[in-house]
């Protein structure tokens, strides 16, 4: 812990004494220096900065999950946030089983299927459709006879990054400003000729239907 406030007692040779005790910036600054010696190892573990797992060993990612991750984990406090941060805690945990990972999986799996019509209406229908057949259709959330089973368990790390993602796209969507009913189409939108307006400064904008 990193103290604040430090006083000499000269008598009897008794020296400093150490008072207030910043504990947060202790932490931080202990789990910074623990980690910049185990990225020097090939453990392929580090101490957690975030999450209900903060400065506990966890398997290290590659760059863009560990900032996925980090999203995720500092969501406002809500039941909806708490499932999250306990299934990526489960997820990492330095001694995670398969089992594990996919009760993990199921907790993401559950938050999405929570908003799902939220997905429907801002994502594109086959990529909606193809995050549910995984999660019903590979021995995640069912095990019945109809299940895909033979995979390999490090196909789990993939499936739970887009997991992952999924559930931060949710996230995303649900704060977000409602959208107009008519605006204009990105560029890469393909659209019909009828779509494509003539307005005064002679650029013609294309709007979604």
């Amino acid at each position: 812990m990193k103290n604040s406030s430090i006083s000499f007692h000269s008598y009897g040779g008794c020296g400093w004494h150490y008072s207030q005790f910043a504990f947060e910036p202790g932490r931080a600054l202990y789990r910074w220096r623990v980690n910049q010696l185990l990225a020097r190892s090939d453990l392929g573990l580090r101490l957690a900065d975030d999450g209900e797992d903060i400065g506990r060993l966890v398997a290290v990612t590659d760059d863009a999950r560990a900032d996925l991750v980090t999203r995720l984990a500092n969501q406002p406090p809500g039941r909806t946030s708490d499932r999250v941060r306990h299934g990526i805690a489960l997820y990492r945990a330095r001694g995670s089983t398969e089992h594990d990972k996919r009760s993990a999986i199921l907790v993401l799996a559950g938050i999405i299927e929570e908003r799902r019509q939220l997905l429907k209406d801002n994502l594109v229908k086959k990529d909606e459709g193809a995050l549910f057949d995984i999660a019903n259709n590979f021995a995640l959330r069912h095990q019945d006879l109809k299940q895909q089973r033979d995979y390999d368990p490090v196909f789990l790390d993939w499936i739970s990054g887009g997991t992952w993602q999924r559930s931060n796209s949710a996230t995303t969507f649900l704060h977000a400003p409602p959208r107009r009913n008519r605006s204009p189409c990105p560029t890469r939108l393909k659209t019909r000729p009828e779509d494509i307006r003539p307005n005064p400064g002679h650029v013609n904008i294309r709007y979604c239907r």
